[in-house]
């Protein structure tokens, strides 16, 4: 068990670095070819439920930096998302951020994905 959870972070903290597009990379996609987007966004989407589900069992696991960390910044844990949400409406509400946000744009587009859809639909 520890051994899949140390890889499983390990696998996550590889991606918490270059990404495999920028924000402008996507806002060009966002122009063009809209379907390319809605695949990235879903990706980003089940990744966070993944890292979610990973992160849920160290509720069982003994307190250390890790662990402590991982808890309190649950991966895409405070985006809460409407009933009824389709993934073509996602694709829309990032689109927009990243027209609306030309500042941020060079960042990773991960982490302006979840910028977006926290944006639109926090938890309360």
């Amino acid at each position: 068990m520890r051994a899949i959870l140390a890889v499983s972070l390990f696998a996550m903290a590889g991606t918490a670095q270059a990404g495999f597009y920028t924000g402008n990379e996507l806002h060009e996609l966002c122009q063009g070819n809209r379907e390319a987007v809605s695949g990235y966004v879903a990706g980003v989407i089940d990744k966070s439920a993944y890292d979610l589900s990973v992160l849920s069992t160290l509720d069982q696991a003994p307190s250390g930096d890790v662990v402590t960390f991982a808890r309190k910044y649950r991966m895409g844990g405070f985006i809460c998302y409407p009933d009824g949400m389709i993934l073509r409406q996602a694709r829309d509400v990032v689109c927009k951020y990243l027209a609306d946000h030309p500042e941020n744009r060079q960042k990773d587009a991960e982490g302006l994905v979840q910028a977006a859809l926290y944006d639109a639909w926090p938890c309360k």
